[in-house]
């Protein structure tokens, strides 16, 4: 498996990443995004009604895009990436959503062009409620 590789990206205001404030914390969906890109806007449409869901999932909301395509809501932490590395070292092109465990570990990885959107946005949660539910240790499900 793969993890998501902690790059040194930058908030928009130019504050570091969060990954040590995530690391065997929190599960994390992370949003490659375009600016141009309607189905990222509507990832993050809905994600900004996720927050009780992602609370309860221990879960992290980050949106990665080249730069501020303005109007994240507050608890999607956005980040800036002209350069487009995250997508290159994932392997992901923009309009990709990952789920990932707390330790970064992928877990599923779909593209927002080959599905319906909401069908995507379920799909992701359900990884990230999977690995909430499974052991750290032996990778059972714990429920």
């Amino acid at each position: 498996m793969m993890n998501i590789p902690l790059l040194d990206l930058k908030t928009p205001s130019g504050a570091p990443a969060p990954w040590k404030d995530l690391w065997q914390k929190r599960n994390v969906l992370l949003l490659i995004g375009d600016e141009e890109c309607a189905p990222c806007r509507k990832v993050l449409d809905a994600w900004a009604g996720l927050g009780d869901e992602l609370r309860s999932e221990h879960a992290a909301a980050l949106a990665i895009f080249p730069r501020d395509p303005g109007g994240v809501a507050d608890g999607i932490v956005l980040l800036e990436d002209p350069d487009g590395r995250m997508a290159e070292a994932l392997g992901a092109r923009p309009g990709t959503i990952v789920a990932a465990d707390r330790y970064f570990e992928i877990q599923q990885c779909e593209s927002l062009h080959d599905r319906d959107v909401d069908e995507v946005v379920r799909d992701t949660l359900e990884w990230i409620d999977l690995a909430e539910r499974t052991c750290d240790e032996c990778g059972v499900s714990t429920w």
